[in-house]
């Protein structure tokens, strides 16, 4: 799994190593009972041997039981490691030994290993083995990337003498990339720790660019090192990172780890899934199987598969384009558990790793390329991608007039939530990639894989969920001006997109609206989580990590911590995919009165609302409720406000206001509100925790709800939640019992017809970036509560 900056901190227990420097010195024979003896008597100098693959796989036994001595599987063949007497690796221009490209350890608390006589073999049921076995592993794939990734930056930037050229179309990939040495994180070392002590699992960590490989507990003998898929997914993982920034690090961007782009931010969302999709993809890039890890998490039932065409898969789903693994009905089936329904990251990845195998399956039938050129296409289509999307500079690619990410340097904070990646605008990214690479010029190797190629296999998948390729970006002046290819309408016929008119808040008599979460235990548990992953990082000095005001009365009570799980409705008869709701920031208020210029009209004027009569629509003078911020509130006038308003009584009628209204009123010291900080008081009474501040949802069945569409807890009558359904909510200990607020919210979905797609417009291009901190792009979402005692 991907385990990013926001997930928790794994804590490893200590494994005393009484000797890091080892020597290889003793004699053996080359064969013991016809198993290879693996010593150093028996490899040459800078060799050793390791599983060429899973046991399953060497074996040919889909039933290998756990207790397998795997060293049966090794061959007389040595392997070659490395020159160096530990387990450092170097990449494409990184052969620094001090500050490697990759190194290996067993855990985060033991030495290196080190080899007196530069040999690397070792019994294979021994840590050391474990480790050679990591870095050999780790090796193959970060050298296949590097490969591909070089390849491809000559063949954009350079001529047959060396020199520098002008790419034949624009791309993201910088002509600075290894000068900055962008290519693999900027001189960041990848470290790779082969006997982590975590059950059931292996994970990376950006935050350390680390990867920390598991252990089966049921089957404590079984690493998940011997399986090289999982090695390889974790260090794809890696590789994504380097290439989701690799235009910030090849501009000399910003290092710190907190202004890097992540791809996904939450325990579920989508850009988490396309993670796992994308690591999915890179194991499959070495073995070229369609099967994923067949022995370590086979041993699990949890073997994914990467095409239809797996044994895995339930009968119904074959390559018939008809019968392809498609978006959204396919986000929650898991082929080892069909009839349960999962909302997980790595069951909702295979929809994108199955239509990545199956784009080099067709570019191998179009194009006429063998296996391996035909992965380096998608491989370079990937690159192109994940720059793009991934680019805080906001520049995006080589056109001066294309943005991305809306400008920096509010980059960063736009990406996390109001531009976070999802199947919608990664699928429209990589199709116009693929078209301005590959549908012409003969750039195919010399033919053109054509534009109904592109939309008909992304169709399949029920991916092609856009009306246009975007060509022009989302720039603020220029992104309505220039190409902006359009798709064509009858290569659609499985991607059902629907209007966000279509989802709701569940309202009425005897319905749930939302979970409400406050018991003392629970909220500590989920804080604990939370700040230790740093996922949320501010936290009101007035909110104790003890909670003790926390009093589990299942309402909103002063001085809580609480988590609400909004349960929303699908009125549409199409299935929902990729509910993302938004409690962060946003641009709605003037003047700390709340506008009236949305969809619903509210609040009216006698209720408090904003006077916008006298402004134009579009306004182009900031602070107008019709004008959208360009730069995330920073414009003189303009603000982006706390989607949390109350409501004020006074002497003829009760209004709605901005929370400093209230602080106005009730008298309260500026220092008192939440923030701790006297000039920030616009959420002084109730603020949303930044980092929890919005909320996924993998699917919503065609008019249902969540709550009726969600996997199911143990006592099978309430949905499963996890911390991705849940924002959470500070209140403070000031606020008066019967105090009623309004939340105004928005939502969206990724097969939306109107979310990214402006319908206003005649040519149907996306909407602009700013355009995403305010309301268009969106369905308002309103939730009153009364705090209570």
């Amino acid at each position: 799994m991907k385990n990013n900056r926001y997930a928790h901190i794994l804590i490893f227990s200590f494994l005393l190593i009484l000797e890091g420097c080892i020597s290889n010195s003793g004699k053996g024979k080359r064969t013991v009972n016809g198993q290879v003896v693996n010593n150093s008597s028996t490899v040459d100098k800078f060799h050793g041997r390791v599983l060429r693959d899973n046991p399953v796989i060497l074996s040919g036994n889909y039933n290998l039981p756990a207790d397998t001595k795997i060293g049966k599987y090794l061959l007389h063949a040595q392997d070659y490691i490395t020159s160096n007497n530990t387990l450092v690796g170097s990449c494409q221009d990184i052969t620094d030994i001090n500050n490697p490209c990759y190194r290996v350890y067993q855990d985060q608390y033991s030495p290196p290993l080190i080899s007196s006589d530069y040999k690397w073999a070792f019994p294979a049921e021994t840590l050391e083995f474990n480790q050679v076995h990591t870095f050999y592993h780790m090796g193959r794939l970060i050298e296949t990337f590097q490969a591909n990734l070089n390849t491809y930056y000559k063949l954009l930037h350079l001529d047959s003498f060396g020199s520098q050229k002008t790419p034949s179309y624009y791309t993201s990939i910088p002509y600075s990339l290894y000068a900055e040495l962008g290519h693999w994180g900027s001189l960041t070392t990848l470290q790779g720790y082969s006997n982590s002590d975590v059950e059931n699992n292996s994970s990376f960590s950006p935050s350390d660019f680390s990867i920390h490989m598991g252990y089966l507990k049921k089957y404590p003998q079984v690493k998940m090192v011997h399986d090289p898929s999982i090695i390889y997914h974790e260090t794809g993982h890696a590789a994504i990172n380097v290439l989701l920034n690799l235009r910030n690090t090849a501009h000399g961007s910003n290092a710190d780890p907190l202004y890097e782009s992540e791809l996904g931010y939450l325990q579920y969302d989508e850009g988490g899934a396309i993670n796992e999709g994308l690591a999915d993809y890179f194991a499959y890039t070495i073995n070229k199987r369609t099967e994923f890890s067949e022995w370590a998490l086979g041993l699990l039932s949890l073997s994914r598969p990467l095409s239809e065409d797996s044994f895995l898969h339930i009968p119904g789903i074959s390559t018939d384009p008809a019968e392809r693994l498609s978006y959204p009905a396919y986000l929650t089936y898991d082929p080892n558990e069909p009839g349960v329904v999962f909302e997980e990251i790595h069951v909702s990845s295979m929809i994108i790793t199955h239509y990545l195998v199956a784009l080099t399956e067709d570019f191998m039938n179009k194009c006429y390329l063998s296996k391996p050129n035909a992965i380096a296409y998608v491989h370079n289509v990937i690159s192109e991608t994940l720059a793009e999307l991934g680019d805080l500079t906001s520049t995006g690619n080589s056109n001066p007039a294309f943005t991305v990410n809306l400008s920096s340097p509010y980059s960063h904070d736009f990406a996390r939530v109001d531009g976070s990646i999802n199947y919608f605008n990664f699928s429209q990214t990589l199709a116009r990639k693929l078209l301005t690479m590959y549908a012409s010029g003969n750039r195919c190797n010399g033919y053109n894989y054509s534009k109904d190629n592109i939309e008909t296999l992304l169709d399949a998948y029920g991916l092609l969920l856009f009306s246009t390729y975007n060509d022009n970006g989302g720039n603020a002046v220029t992104g309505h001006l220039g190409t902006n290819t359009s798709i064509t309408p009858s290569n659609r016929l499985k991607a059902v997109t629907i209007p966000k008119s279509k989802i709701k808040l569940v309202s009425g008599d005897g319905l749930v609206s939302g979970f409400i979460f406050d018991d003392r235990t629970e909220m500590q548990n989920a804080l604990k989580n939370l700040t230790g992953s740093l996922q949320a990082t501010e936290i009101s000095p007035y909110i104790k990590s003890s909670l003790p005001r926390n009093n589990g009365n299942g309402k909103v009570s002063p001085g809580e911590l609480v988590g609400i799980a909004f349960n929303l409705f699908n009125s549409s008869n199409t299935d929902m995919g990729g509910i993302q709701l938004l409690a962060n920031d946003w641009d709605h208020m003037k003047n700390d009165k709340p506008c009236n210029t949305f969809e619903d009209n509210f609040p009216q004027s006698a209720e408090g609302a904003a006077d916008s009569s006298a402004e134009a629509n579009p306004s182009l003078v900031p602070g107008d409720c019709n004008y959208i911020t360009r730069t995330l509130g920073n414009e003189a006038n303009e603000d982006l406000y706390p989607v949390c308003m109350v409501e004020i009584g006074d002497d003829d009628a009760t209004k709605w206001a901005g929370q400093e209204k209230l602080r106005q009123k009730l008298g309260l010291e500026p220092h008192l509100c939440l923030s701790g900080d006297a000039t920030k008081t616009r959420d002084c009474f109730v603020r949303i925790l930044k980092g929890a501040d919005h909320a996924w949802f993998a699917k919503i069945n065609a008019n249902k709800s969540w709550e009726d569409s969600a996997p199911r807890a143990k006592d099978k009558n309430t949905p499963a939640f996890n911390y991705s359904n849940i924002i959470f909510f500070e209140v403070s200990e000031h606020i008066h019992p019967g105090t009623t607020f309004n939340c105004r919210m928005r939502v969206r979905f990724s097969n939306c017809s109107d979310c990214f797609t402006d319908t206003a417009r005649s040519d149907l291009d996306n909407y602009l970036d700013y355009e995403y901190t305010g309301n268009r792009p969106y369905k308002i979402i309103n939730f009153q509560f009364v705090v209570t005692d």
